[in-house]
């Protein structure tokens, strides 16, 4: 999520939400998450069966600190085109955003609500 589109859109939607600094770095930690998630799952079977029990074993206490998840991205990134990569990941953010957005709209005013699904969907 280091393009600055991905960012922006990210800023915009915690504005709308009016998040402070605190919460608007850990909503873009967990929307980090979701989407590593994604496209590690995306690519699953096409990794070792070492890989994938290693996955299934740690995916929930793994950090992006961790040696392994570093090993992870470089196979990632050696099965698929940075174009692949960049593709699925505009389309599984995109997901998670709606996702996100429509969740997050609970509870809100219409104007807010509707704000938040319009970033979303233009992303």
């Amino acid at each position: 999520m280091e393009q600055p589109r991905y960012k922006e859109t990210c800023d915009k939607l915690f504005a709308v939400l009016g998040y402070s600094d605190e919460e608007k770095t850990e909503a873009l930690g967990a929307l980090k998450r979701k989407l590593a998630w994604r496209l590690l799952r995306s690519v699953e079977p096409d990794l070792s069966e070492d890989d994938r029990a290693w996955i299934r074993e740690h995916w929930r206490s793994a950090t992006e600190n961790d040696p392994r998840i570093k090993e992870l991205h470089e196979k990632i990134h050696a099965l698929r085109s940075a174009d692949e990569l960049a593709q699925a990941s505009h389309a599984f953010f995109k997901a998670i955003l709606e996702e996100y957005a429509g969740f997050m709209s609970d509870g809100l005013d219409a104007a807010r609500a509707h704000e938040l699904r319009k970033i979303a969907s233009s992303f």
